[in-house]
């Protein structure tokens, strides 16, 4: 009975450091700003077909929408979201927004939510910068640039 009162023990001490690490993300984020934060690309050469990862932290009164994005690191730049089907298959889609609840972030992140630049117009290797920006709802835009990491790269998430 000790050992399962110390396995549990453990296994909730390790889900809080998780949870804390990831309300973490968003700590240093300005008050009353949309922030983006762990901004990344796949690396990846001219031509090809990448993804986009980041968490974007709403830190304002308001719910926001994240409607579209442009690049010039690419052709084509959507919005998409990786989602399973009945039988667990990845099905990877175009999406019209993301939603960020005020006081609340999104991850895009590797299975999930994530932008794809489809055609790259340069290469986006390992430490090239990939610029962007978001169109919100209103019209504003929220402009980053992105580090080119290596395919496997998973950081922050």
């Amino acid at each position: 009975m000790r050992a399962i009162a110390g396995l549990s023990f453990v296994l909730i001490a390790a889900c809080a450091q998780e949870a804390e690490s990831v309300a973490d993300v968003c700590a240093d984020a300005p008050a009353d700003k949309l922030t983006i934060v762990d901004d990344w690309v796949r690396a990846a050469p001219v031509s090809a077909t990448t993804a986009l990862y980041m968490t974007v932290c709403n830190k304002t009164t308001n719910a926001v929408s994240i409607v579209g994005i442009e690049s010039a690191a690419a052709v084509t730049v959507e919005l998409h979201e990786t989602t399973r089907n009945d039988e667990g298959a990845a099905m990877m889609a175009p999406v019209e927004a993301y939603d960020v609840a005020a006081g609340d972030r999104t991850d895009l992140k590797p299975g999930g939510k994530h932008i794809m630049l489809i055609g790259l117009t340069a290469d986006a290797m390992e430490g090239a910068s990939v610029p962007y920006a978001l169109t919100l709802a209103d019209g504003t835009k929220v402009s980053g640039s992105a580090e080119a990491r290596p395919r496997g790269s998973n950081p922050g998430h």
